[in-house]
Parts: C-alpha cells; sequence; structure tokens
C-alpha cells in the first residue's frame, strides 16, 4: 500500500433529507495525518460520475472508495461500549448525531483512541467482517489496517483535520 493515498467515502442515511455525505480522505502515512475533506451537498451532482468531479475539484482521482451505512458509526460505537469525546461519553447515536453536526474528525479520533486504549486495533479486521453489512469498499482493509498498525508508534501521535468544502475555493 501507498505511504500516501485517497479515499472516497460516501455516508448514506436513508433516513435523512439529503441522504448522502460525500469525504474524501487523504491519508499520509508518513506525516501521521488525514485531511478529510466534507464537501457541501451543492457541490456533488449525483447524476454525474463522482470522479470525474472528484477529478476535477481535486485534481487527482482517489485511489478507494467505502460506502459506509450509517449504521456502521452507531454499531461500531455501541460495540466499543461508547466512545469519549469532548462532549463526554456518548453511545451510536449520539456520535452519529456529532458526525451529522459536523464533528466526524472527533468521533473518527475518539473511535481510534478507545480502539487502541482497549488494545483492539489488532482486532479491529474481525470488527469490521461482523459489521461488513454496514459498508463496501475496494480498499484492502487488512493491508490497510496492518500498514497503519505497523506504521504508527502511537496513535495518539496521528492528526486527523477535518475541512468543510462549499466552493472549489476552499480546496486549494
Amino acid at each position: 500500500m501507498d505511504k500516501t493515498f485517497s479515499i472516497h467515502a460516501v455516508l448514506t442515511d436513508t433516513g435523512r433529507a439529503n441522504g448522502k455525505t460525500h469525504l474524501l480522505a487523504q491519508v499520509d502515512t508518513i506525516k501521521n495525518q488525514t485531511l478529510i475533506y466534507q464537501l457541501s451537498p451543492d457541490m456533488i451532482d449525483e447524476d454525474k460520475d463522482i470522479n470525474d468531479q472528484l477529478t476535477a475539484l481535486f485534481g487527482r482521482t482517489p485511489e478507494y472508495k467505502i460506502e459506509i451505512l450509517s449504521d456502521l458509526i452507531v454499531k461500531l460505537t455501541d460495540r466499543l461500549g461508547g466512545i469519549e469525546t469532548a462532549s463526554g461519553h456518548i453511545d451510536g447515536k449520539q456520535a452519529l448525531q456529532s458526525v451529522y453536526d459536523g464533528r466526524f474528525d472527533e468521533v473518527i479520533d475518539a473511535i481510534g483512541k478507545t480502539l487502541a486504549r482497549k488494545n483492539l486495533l489488532l482486532t479491529v479486521p474481525g470488527l469490521l467482517n461482523a459489521l461488513s453489512d454496514t459498508y463496501k469498499t475496494d480498499l484492502p482493509l487488512t493491508e490497510a489496517i496492518k500498514t497503519f498498525i505497523s506504521e504508527i508508534p502511537e496513535l495518539n501521535d496521528w492528526k486527523i483535520e477535518l475541512k468543510k468544502i462549499e466552493n472549489k475555493e476552499q480546496i486549494l
């Protein structure tokens, strides 16, 4: 797996009016950081080729795609017994609401820290297998997890930043 790559993530919630949240994560395992762009719904036309639109916006086509049902965040958080965020201890439904409220990076960071604190990083492949009905991806997850675990001495050193993007000028 390359040391830097991008992932187009689509969070789908059929219970919400707009239904989809598009994210582009740029992962850099050399700098131990992930930059996540949350795209405004107005920036993506669901009737057109998404890869073409992302390439036009970011200058490159994402190497991987993951489609996530909102159930993944709820079920994973609940399987972990909840997570600790700046708002305190929250359950799966609260974690999903935090994502909708624009705190995606906080939720992902809290999930990662919970996995590390409970020494569950090595069980992630099994966890993802148990939750396989909540996502689809072409990302080689087992390889990605092995790379992630071997490349990062401490999860606390990993930086996740979320940028909400309303227009192309905000990307540059």
